[in-house]
């Protein structure tokens, strides 16, 4: 059945988008912000950047670059208060960032008090508690003096092999499991974390997973130096996109937008 060009276009336009790397829609979407400050458009800007602050996919440099823009905006609209916030967040996240060229001098001077103030890193703690059927995990927050954590994600995997996650809490069935915790702060970035998905906590047998993924390790590395290749890429790749690897910026920041 031939397609109706309306419905193709939207089909076009929709693979296309498939294509554009989550950060570059990101940083779009930080500069339709930016462009509705610089026109005066501050509650148009402050919405655009709590929808940013609510996302999943914003890199470590975007995330700075959100709270400056939010305390810039909260300056203009006369919010001291939610000013100083954002810039004790940028402050806890990267206590060197510098910010841009075009901050005004007040927003220099409120993120140099944010600077001296003795502020903690959010810390994450996550407990096993056995049930009737398995265990209870739960994760929680601490230390979070700037208000940056947003929510903390639980993912474990039982005998079973598969993980699973939910916020706060999570059950999990059998006679062990696998689980870790990550205290999740704006635009999705991990604030810290309580294990990891290469290397989890683990309660009771653990999932007895670890061993066959050893197994498995040791047999590919014995391969021939073609698979040798194949799996340092795949490793690359696995390293690269784990949730745990986003909360090491590369140092000294310089917020730009």
């Amino acid at each position: 059945m031939p397609v109706a060009p309306e419905r193709l276009g939207a089909l076009l336009a929709a693979a296309l988008l498939s294509l554009v790397p989550a950060a570059s829609l990101a940083q779009g979407r930080l500069a339709e912000a930016r462009a509705a400050f610089d026109a005066a458009e501050f509650e148009t800007a402050l919405s655009r950047l709590d929808a940013l602050d609510a996302a999943e996919d914003l890199s470590f440099e975007e995330v700075c670059g959100l709270l400056v823009l939010r305390a810039e905006v909260h300056l203009a609209l006369g919010d001291d208060a939610a000013m100083q916030a954002d810039l004790l967040g940028l402050v806890t996240i990267a206590p060197d960032a510098t910010l841009p060229r075009t901050a005004p001098p007040e927003l220099r001077e409120a993120a140099e008090r944010m600077r001296r103030r003795e502020i903690g890193a959010p810390t994450v703690r996550a407990e096993a508690r056995p049930t009737a059927t398995g265990v209870e995990l739960r994760a929680r927050a601490s230390g979070d003096d700037a208000g940056l954590v947003r929510r903390v994600r639980v993912r474990a995997r039982g005998t079973d092999g598969t993980w699973r996650e939910a916020t706060d809490e999570l059950d999990v069935t059998g006679t062990g499991a696998d689980y870790w915790a990550a205290a999740i702060g704006p635009g999705g970035w991990v604030l810290a974390t309580s294990g990891t998905e290469s290397d989890p906590l683990r309660w009771g047998t653990g999932s007895g997973r670890a061993r066959e993924d050893t197994l498995v390790l040791g047999l590919a590395i014995a391969g021939a130096s073609a698979g040798l290749v194949l799996l340092t890429v795949i490793v690359g790749v696995a390293v690269t996109s784990s949730p745990g690897d986003r909360t090491q910026p590369t140092l000294p920041v310089v917020v730009s937008f």
